[in-house]
């Protein structure tokens, strides 16, 4: 079950192929064929990571893995008792956002996967709204990494609902907030099991860092947009429904109902005297994306308010408010000739 349009899940049909054993360290995966025209004709899309599987009424998994430019609409699927054994784990605090942590492994390049094709986890589509052309660029770049697809698409700017929810049964749209308000970056795909309390969804690891506390929202889809390579769901967040509490090597699990907390990052832009709106987000507290997202929110804001394209000095003065010390005060000097560009913030 998935959805392919709206918030309501869909029925496909698939046929179990075989079992891969041991595909992971103690974990197999389900080899599946979709028996569907729609399915055939898409392959597996970016977004449908976690639709649950059925065999004769029993769940038995979520679709997690594929291949690009596959010629048959073939999936890995994720045990279900793989995913609910991760639950088992003893609670653990989510880690300091603050400390860095070495990069994460490079991905192949595309180059590279065509010459070897692997079944790999379906990409999770990146909905992005409110961006402009350079952060969402930017966004690509930093996020190739990390199998995050950054795709423009409809939002709930300025903190609206883009639409209403629908019941949050398996195979609706669930996603991780990664930035709110009058930008939106959310990393959808979708719900296989829920007791009421928790949710399971993805199949997959996002990032794959364990314990977290990044917002749990429902999505909308409006399309899904067909490809060679990978065809991939477009979608929008309709409202906050809880927390993502665990990104594991199965999935991502979340509790239903608690908000997670979030950095405000409020930017004021005067020019010439006049000053624009506010631009407001929430950013997920995340250790790795924070600078990253911050930096798009930034850089977006000031394109907005300050769109020529010109030789530019820029004046960063930065105070760090220390409880029990004296104010830490930094002062930067930038200059570039092509306006205040992402990666010339992220500088």
């Amino acid at each position: 079950r998935t959805v392919f349009a709206g918030t309501s899940p869909e029925a496909f049909k698939v046929r179990v192929v075989s079992i891969l054993r041991n595909f992971l360290p103690r974990q197999d995966v389900i080899l599946i064929r979709a028996e569907d025209a729609r399915v055939e004709a898409l392959g597996i899309a970016a977004g449908m990571s976690g639709s649950p599987v059925y065999v004769d009424g029993r769940l038995v998994g979520a679709i997690a893995y594929g291949w690009s430019f596959a010629k048959e609409p073939l999936a890995g699927v994720t045990p279900i008792e793989s995913m609910l054994a991760e639950s088992d784990r003893p609670d653990r605090p989510p880690p300091d956002p603050a400390p860095a942590t070495s990069p994460p492994p490079a991905s192949p390049t595309p180059a590279a996967e065509a010459r070897v094709p692997q079944l790999r986890p379906v990409t999770i589509p990146l909905s992005v709204s409110g961006a402009s052309d350079a952060s969402l660029s930017y966004l690509g770049e930093e996020l190739h990494a990390l199998g995050l697809l950054p795709v423009r698409a409809g939002g709930a700017g300025g903190g609206a609902t883009a639409g209403a929810p629908g019941p949050l049964v398996p195979g609706a749209a669930v996603g991780v907030a990664l930035l709110s308000g009058d930008m939106t970056t959310t990393a959808m795909g979708t719900l296989t099991y829920s007791d009421g309390k928790r949710v399971f969804a993805f199949g997959h690891p996002m990032f794959g860092i364990g314990s977290v506390s990044l917002p749990l929202v429902q999505g909308e889809i409006h399309a899904i947009i067909p490809s060679l390579s990978s065809s991939l769901k477009m979608s929008s967040p309709i409202a906050e429904i809880g927390t993502v509490t665990d990104d594991s090597r199965t999935g991502v699990i979340g509790e239903l109902g608690p908000r997670s907390g979030t950095v405000p990052l409020q930017v004021r832009v005067t020019r010439q005297g006049i000053g624009k709106r506010p631009f407001t987000v929430a950013i997920a507290r995340h250790r790795r994306l924070l600078p990253t997202l911050a930096t798009l929110a930034l850089s977006t804001a000031l394109g907005e308010a300050v769109p020529d394209v010109t030789n530019m000095t820029a004046e960063v003065t930065t105070r760090l408010l220390v409880r029990g010390f004296a104010p830490i005060e930094l002062r930067d000097y930038l200059f570039t000739s092509e306006n205040l560009a992402p990666r010339v913030l992220a500088m």
